[in-house]
């Protein structure tokens, strides 16, 4: 069985790159078509990471921790479990830390 880690760290990260089984997502709130997108972003992540795919939500592509609100994270959460679901897949840690945008801390 597959697993996704989800995490975010303060301070800036390097930059996203498109090899291996690191992801960066600003958040995830989508419509039926993006889901299928997102889904298959995870699926080649999980693979590059041999089962194993790193989620950074609320960082933008070029690594900057931007944070999501509470409703965007309650979203963004509900996505990710759907995502997981899909791919019968675990999420099996969940870390979280402060954000810059307003009301993300």
């Amino acid at each position: 069985m597959a697993s996704v880690l989800l995490k975010a760290k303060t301070g800036k990260l390097p930059p996203e790159i498109e090899e291996g089984n690191i992801e960066y997502k600003r958040k995830l709130l989508c419509n039926d078509e993006r889901f299928v997108k997102l889904t298959s972003q995870l699926k080649w992540r999980l693979s590059e990471g041999k089962g194993e795919a790193h989620y950074c939500l609320g960082v933008e592509d070029d690594g900057t921790p931007v944070g999501l609100s509470g409703v965007e994270l309650k979203k963004t959460l509900e996505t990710m479990s759907r995502m997981v679901v899909s791919l019968d897949a675990t999420i099996h840690s969940r870390d979280f830390f402060p954000g810059s945008l307003p009301g993300s801390k």
